[in-house]
Parts: C-alpha cells; sequence; structure tokens
C-alpha cells in the first residue's frame, strides 16, 4: 500500500510540474496543449530538430504511427536509416511509474508520430527530453557586455580533473564578474572531483580558443559559475543533457 501511494504522489508531482507556467520563450519546450485522449491525459511540447535516422535508433523508435497513444493507435510507415525526419512536437504521458516521450515527425511532407522513450520516473530524470522541464528558461543575467539565458539541467554530472586551480565566478562571464571561490587540487587524493550542474547558460562562450557553456555548480558551500571548457564527462552520450542532445543521440549515428 506504502508504494502504490509513493508512486501516486510521484505521478501527481510530475503532472503538476507540467501544468505550471514553464518559460521557453516560444521556442522548443513550450505547452502548445493539453489534453486528454482515450482517458490519459497528453501534454504537447513545441520542438523543431532535424535528425538522420541513424544506428542508434531501436526498432521501436521507427514504427510511425497515427497519434500518440498507449492503445488506440494505427501503425501508418516504418522508418529506415538515413532518412532525414523533422521533428515538430513532443507529447509527454505519465501513466502509473511510467514516462513516454512522443515525436510528432514530418518525412516528405507526411505526418506521423513515433515512440521515443518509455521509462520508469528515475531513467526518466535522465533520457526524457522534458522531464520536470528541463531546459526551461530560469532566469537572464547581465553581465559585463553579455547577456547570458540560464537554462535548468537535470541529473546533470560533470568531472573536473583537479591538476590545477578552478575559479568559480559569481555570474557567467570573465567580464563583470568576481571570483568567489577556487576548486583546488586535492592533496594525497583523487585529482578527479565530481560536480552536479543545476543551470547551465543557453549562449556559448570562447576562452582560450575553446567554446564551451558557463555552468553553475556547489562546491564547497559555494554557489557559482565555471567555465564548461574545463571539464568533461566520464560516461558515454551527451556532454550536456539538453533536450536536442538526448534526441541526437537516441535517434542517430554512433
Amino acid at each position: 500500500m506504502k508504494k502504490i501511494l509513493v508512486l501516486l504522489l510521484l505521478t501527481y508531482t510530475i503532472m503538476f510540474s507540467f501544468s505550471q507556467e514553464n518559460d521557453y520563450n516560444n521556442g522548443n519546450g513550450t505547452i502548445i496543449e493539453t489534453k486528454t485522449d482515450d482517458g490519459i491525459e497528453l501534454t504537447i511540447r513545441r520542438h523543431i530538430q532535424n535528425i538522420k535516422i541513424g544506428d542508434l535508433a531501436d526498432e521501436e523508435n521507427l514504427i510511425v504511427y497515427d497519434k500518440p497513444s498507449l492503445n488506440n493507435r494505427n501503425k501508418t510507415g516504418t522508418l529506415r536509416l538515413n532518412d532525414d525526419i523533422t521533428i515538430t512536437q513532443v507529447a509527454e504521458i505519465v501513466v502509473a511509474a511510467e514516462y513516454y516521450s512522443w515525436l510528432l515527425i514530418n518525412m516528405n511532407n507526411t505526418e506521423g508520430w513515433i515512440l521515443f522513450s518509455k521509462l520508469n520516473f528515475t531513467d526518466a530524470g535522465y533520457f526524457a527530453p522534458y522531464f520536470n522541464n528541463r531546459w526551461e528558461i530560469l532566469g537572464i543575467t547581465n553581465a559585463g557586455n553579455r547577456i547570458w539565458t540560464r537554462r535548468r539541467m537535470l541529473n546533470q554530472l560533470v568531472t573536473y580533473w583537479a591538476y590545477d586551480n578552478l575559479t568559480i565566478r559569481d555570474k557567467p562571464g570573465t567580464i563583470g564578474t568576481k571570483i568567489i571561490g577556487e576548486i583546488i587540487p586535492p592533496i594525497n587524493a583523487s585529482p578527479q572531483i565530481n560536480l552536479e550542474v543545476t543551470e547551465a547558460t543557453e549562449e556559448i562562450d570562447t576562452i582560450e580558443g575553446c567554446s564551451d557553456r558557463w555552468l553553475k555548480i556547489e562546491y564547497d558551500g559555494i554557489d557559482g559559475w565555471i567555465f564548461g571548457g574545463d571539464i568533461s564527462v566520464e560516461r558515454g552520450g551527451p556532454k550536456y543533457y539538453t533536450p536536442e542532445s538526448l534526441i541526437s543521440f537516441r535517434l542517430g549515428w554512433r
């Protein structure tokens, strides 16, 4: 009984987060419709992205249906390797302990839906494009001569190999910002320092020929920003879990 109550509470929390206002500035991720089909609520988001189908796609990703439904749907076609598709919408469905993401695609002026993923809540936190409003705009920061758009990151772990000091700043960028801390190489310990990223800049910065985002982290009680060009990820897949990179990684080529 306790397990059922936990699942119901988690499902309500996820659906409640869909219903709240979120900011994607009318771009990818913007909720354009919430509707009910066969008694199941769907959240439809705008998402424009071109993809060439590759060997990372599973067989279930290649079947095209007439609508994003769990039961009442009809197969209308099959995708093949190297097919060029344009994604125009993402549909999200939460049923019990499962989280579904569907993609509305267009190929040769013909539309249809493909099942992108069916995940439990834990895995959805890593791999579902818009789980808990991933990549929504959290605010705008002015620093020096730059305007930075701050985006929400979920379950984004990065690694800094601490062979040198890494500065932590109060805002993104190196102009008009203050150094509020440092990550210092540990003594008699592994130089691998794992950090969780809670925000990232939409804009890219270039420092000493390296182009990357600025990342908000917490380290040793300090909340601040580090340059993404100084860090790496110790896993496969995209460096950053953005909706576009997650879809490319699931449907594209190795």
